[in-house]
């Protein structure tokens, strides 16, 4: 089972942390095969080019997790409604 970290990047200077505290979180639950953090990916030249290919990774997984304050993200947003349509387990970090 393969497991997406959705949250906002933009505009937060501490977003690589929440990402790698909401991965730690994520494996501490022991139900994912893969995590994936696109903190961690290479950021594309756009943010739109960025946001096509995170949505063709999510296109792979299972379930998306919500990491605090996501709703403050025009992509975790769009990420948000593309998992919500595809019937993808949501996890809302608490």
């Amino acid at each position: 089972m393969r497991l997406y970290l959705s949250g906002k990047m933009n505009g937060d200077t501490d977003f690589k942390d929440k990402f790698e505290c909401a991965e730690r979180q994520c494996i501490m639950m022991d139900n994912w095969s893969e995590i994936i953090n696109p903190a961690k990916l290479v950021r594309l030249p756009t943010w739109k080019e960025s946001l096509k290919r995170d949505l063709k990774i999510l296109n792979y997984c299972n379930a998306i997790f919500m990491i605090k304050g996501w709703k403050d993200s025009k992509g975790a947003t769009l990420e948000h409604w593309y998992a919500k349509r595809r019937g993808l387990l949501i996890i809302y970090e608490k």
